[in-house]
């Protein structure tokens, strides 16, 4: 078991805030070497391996994220998030059979999440273009968390993107009437 000493270690939170902020203004370079000295240091940092490879990814380094994103599953495979970020990078490269396993792994750890059912609608509909599985997966988060504008979002896009207007708009009115103040659901309203 892995002891996460560097949470309140003062040097590794500072050098991951710096990271953070580097990322967070598109200085994504700057970041990558940020998290590397911090990661050279700390190599138990479960939010370094995590940031570095949201910065990779970013830098279109997909298979160098995927690297990193495994050392956090090392260090941590208890913990859902490293498992859906492995998944987003495994879609990006096209490896769609890893992605869904690694969705069910995150899913079993945490069951009330709708964020992994979400990324699953993602994986079926793009890399197998099973838009009725995919729809599955977004009615599955949509029940998890009917007050959440992601899962009534993701189900627009599929609607649409089968031809499906009046379901995409009776999805948007029930989304908005579950979510009254989402500006993403608000802005969807304009298609209609």
């Amino acid at each position: 078991m892995v002891v996460l000493a560097t949470r309140s270690d003062p040097s590794a939170a500072t050098l991951r805030e710096e990271a953070e902020r580097q990322f967070d203004t598109n200085r994504f370079e700057e970041a990558l070497a940020t998290y590397t000295k911090l990661l050279a240091a700390h190599p138990d940092d479960i939010d370094g391996w995590r940031g570095k490879g949201h910065t990779l990814s970013r830098l279109g380094r997909a298979k160098e994220a995927l690297a990193a994103y495994d050392e956090a599953v090392k260090l941590a495979p208890q913990n859902a998030a490293v498992w859906n970020d492995r998944a987003v990078q495994l879609m990006v490269l096209g490896r769609g059979k890893e992605a869904l396993e690694s969705l069910d792994r995150a899913s079993a750890l945490d069951p009330k999440s709708p964020l992994y059912f979400i990324n699953r609608s993602a994986v079926l509909a793009t890399l197998f273009e099973d838009i009725p599985g995919a729809l599955r997966a977004v009615d599955t988060a949509i029940a998890l968390a009917p007050n959440h504008p992601l899962g009534y979002l993701a189900k627009i896009q599929l609607l649409r993107g089968m031809g499906d207007e009046d379901g995409a708009k009776a999805c948007l009115e029930a989304g908005l009437a579950a979510c009254p103040d989402s500006r993403e659901l608000q802005a969807e309203q304009m298609f209609y």
